[in-house]
C-alpha cells in the first residue's frame, strides 16, 4: 500500500483488499498459516496480466503507438522520452472528461437521493464486492461481502452486460471477485436507477469492466451487523 509510483486509485485498492482480508483471516494470520505459494499459478498470472496490458495498450492513438518500439516492453514501463511527451497531454486529457463526467454522475446522485425514503450513501458501495442478485416476488436484493444488502423495490434490471459473479473468498486463493468500481443514482419518472460500473477479475486476474444498472420504487439499504464494518 505504501509502494512509490502506483496510482491513488490502485492505492485505495490495495487498502479494500487488504482491509477485508484481515477482517476474514483473523484465524488464519494469528495462527500463521498463509496460503501456499503455487509457481504455475503465478507464471499464468504473469502472463494473462501482460496480456491484458498489451491489449489495453494496442487501443492508443495510432499517433502515440507508432512511436512505440516494442509493445512488450511498453507494457511494463519502459518507453522513449519522445513517446513519455506524447502520452502526458493524452493522458492529461482523457483525466479531465473523466473529472467531467463524475462530477456531473455525483450533481445526479445528490439530487436522487433526495427523493428516497432514506438516504443510502450511494459512494458508500463502491470497492465491494458484489456476491449475488436475488429475486424475490416483484424486489430485487442485491448480496455484498460481509453482509451488506441492497433491496431494491418493485425493480428490474436494465443492463447486465455479465451473467458470472466471481464470489471473492478471503479463505480460497486466487477465488476472484466482482467489485464495483462506481455507482451513480438517478431519478426518472418517479423512478430511481441505480448504475453500477463492475470489474471482473478471474482467479489469474484477467479483468472485465461491465455495466448494471437496475430501476425500481425505492432503494433502500437493510443493516446487518456485518455493516458496522464497513463505517469505520
Amino acid at each position: 500500500m505504501n509502494e512509490q509510483g502506483i496510482t491513488e486509485e490502485e492505492r485505495k485498492l490495495r487498502k479494500c483488499i487488504y482491509r477485508y482480508y484481515a477482517k476474514t483471516c483473523e484465524k488464519r494470520i494469528a495462527a500463521g498459516a498463509p496460503f501456499v505459494f503455487d509457481e504455475n499459478h503465478a507464471a499464468r498470472k504473469f502472463e494473462e496480466g501482460l496480456r491484458q496490458k498489451i491489449e489495453l495498450l494496442q487501443h492508443m492513438p495510432p499517433t502515440i503507438l507508432d512511436k512505440v518500439a516494442d509493445i512488450g516492453v511498453f507494457a511494463f514501463g519502459y518507453v522513449s522520452e519522445e513517446v513519455k511527451r506524447l502520452l502526458k497531454p493524452y493522458c492529461g486529457e482523457l483525466k479531465r472528461q473523466c473529472k467531467g463526467v463524475l462530477k456531473q454522475a455525483e450533481r445526479e446522485t445528490e439530487k436522487a437521493e433526495k427523493y428516497l425514503t432514506k438516504r443510502l450513501g450511494v459512494s458508500e458501495y463502491t470497492e465491494l464486492f458484489l456476491t449475488d442478485i436475488i429475486f424475490e416476488n416483484e424486489d430485487i436484493y442485491l448480496l455484498f461481502d460481509n453482509g451488506e444488502k441492497l433491496l431494491i423495490k418493485n425493480g428490474e434490471i436494465l443492463e447486465r452486460e455479465e451473467e458470472k459473479l466471481f464470489a471473492w473468498n478471503a479463505d480460497i486463493p486466487n477465488s476472484g471477485w466482482s467489485m464495483v468500481i462506481a455507482a451513480e443514482l438517478y431519478r426518472t419518472d418517479k423512478k430511481f436507477e441505480i448504475h453500477f460500473l463492475m470489474e471482473n477479475r478471474n482467479e489469474y486476474e484477467r479483468y472485465t469492466v461491465w455495466y448494471l444498472t437496475f430501476r425500481g420504487t425505492d432503494i433502500q439499504e437493510i443493516i446487518t451487523p456485518n455493516n458496522e464494518f464497513r463505517f469505520k
